[in-house]
């Protein structure tokens, strides 16, 4: 009875470490669900109406003066009189709200759109002429450093590059100028849905960490500081590895990647006709030769009389 009644026991700082952990867990799984939504549908709720001016009573000469403050309440602030002296120059030396300012500021939030996150892969197959194949590969790389971009690896019958990915179409055509094109392959990948799953994954697990670095600090003894201390390296892991993703996610969006193959044209062999002999003329032994029964048929042989014409 005394070890169940001991585990059974709970200290309040581990009872509210489970409680925020499963709070963050369900905000973490929620979030993930949900579809990317404008900012100005994520607007905070209407703020409450603002509290009711204080009335006013008429003062003599048909000034309206407020009233007197009631119980518990501090005394309104009045306003500068206009006719007081230095009101009217400090009033003119206030500048007035720009109006453009106030809309830039204020466009992005009724936009309400994020900027797409796409990796572009493009592999092109060119021809080039007999013995330019090293000057097409220099070609090449100069295109991609003359957009912002480099060379990220070169073969004996290629090369691979990397170019903004705002410069993803100007690439090719500049490498279409080099040699002729004999196939095109390009390929898009968008990550911004992604990208925005994991950054709301983060800021979760940022404000949990945030939380057991409270209970760490209000820890009474050591098996609470061990456990809490835990959690928080996990939570800390788990932050590393989402943080290398967003940002190897947002670098493979700022770049694009070309390969590029390359082959030369055959060369050109000339056209040599080889007329064969005529064959050698047939001879039959004289074993072949049979015996006629007419004597000078067989010294003229069968072929001379076959070849008679017929009259």
């Amino acid at each position: 009875m005394t070890r169940r009644r001991t585990y059974g026991r709970s200290s309040p700082l581990l009872s509210a470490l489970l409680v925020a952990l499963a709070a963050s867990s369900v905000a973490c799984g929620a979030s993930a669900r949900e579809p990317m939504m404008p900012s100005a549908a994520m607007a905070s709720p209407a703020s409450p109406p603002a509290p009711a001016s204080p009335s006013v009573e008429a003062a003599p000469g048909g000034a309206m003066a407020p009233s007197a403050p009631m119980a518990g309440q501090p005394a309104p602030a009045q306003a500068p009189s206009p006719h007081a002296p230095g009101a009217t120059k400090a009033n003119a030396a206030a500048p007035a709200p720009d109006a453009s300012s106030k809309k830039g500021k204020e466009a992005p939030q009724a936009d309400g759109r994020a900027a797409s996150l796409v990796v572009y892969t493009g592999q092109l197959a060119m021809l080039t002429e007999n013995g330019k194949m090293p000057e097409s590969i220099d070609a090449i790389i100069d295109v991609a450093e003359s957009l912002g971009g480099g060379l990220m690896g070169r073969r004996d019958d290629g090369v691979d590059i990397r170019v903004p990915s705002a410069q993803f179409r100007a690439a090719l055509k500049g490498i279409e100028k080099v040699a002729p094109v004999t196939a095109r392959s390009v390929k898009a990948d968008d990550v911004t849905e992604q990208v925005h799953d994991l950054e709301v994954r983060l800021s979760n697990l940022k404000a949990t960490q945030k939380r057991l670095q409270d209970f760490l600090s209000r820890a009474q003894n050591v098996n609470e500081a061990l456990t809490v201390g835990r959690e928080l390296e996990r939570v800390a892991q788990e932050i590393d590895v989402i943080e290398g993703r967003v940002g190897f996610l947002r670098n493979r969006a700022s770049f694009s990647q070309i390969s590029v193959a390359l082959r030369e044209k055959p060369k050109e062999q000339p056209l040599v006709v080889v007329t064969p002999p005529p064959p050698p003329p047939k001879v039959i032994p004289p074993s072949e030769v049979p015996n006629l029964p007419v004597p000078w048929l067989e010294r003229l042989g069968v072929d001379p009389v076959l070849s008679i014409p017929k009259p």
